[in-house]
């Protein structure tokens, strides 16, 4: 009788505990996972962003570079030019013609 109910109630009431634990817990590390797959995704975002901004600099320095060099070129022959209408012997160049970088 009586007993039998009352522990077939509480066993009920342990089982339906232990049950809403599981799920809590299962809850719990979907959010983990959730929280990861974000931060991955910001990882991931960041890195990219990060190399195009690497090539843009690369980029943007070599540009600069090539806007230095053609200055120095453009100095040295204004030298030259200088040089020759001075009566020099020679070629007249003061520095040696620097070859552009790859």
């Amino acid at each position: 009788g009586w007993l039998r109910r009352i522990l077939a109630g509480w066993a009920l009431v342990a089982r339906a505990a232990r049950d809403q634990q599981a799920a809590e817990l299962l809850r719990r590390e979907l959010e983990v996972v959730e929280a990861l797959r974000r931060l991955h995704l910001r990882v991931a975002i960041a890195a990219w962003v990060a190399r195009g901004e690497r090539r843009r600099l690369r980029r943007a320095a070599r540009a600069y570079k090539q806007q230095l060099l053609s200055r120095v070129d453009a100095w040295l022959e204004g030298m030259d030019a200088s040089a020759n209408t001075q009566g020099r012997q020679g070629s007249g160049r003061l520095l040696p013609r620097v070859p552009p970088l790859p």
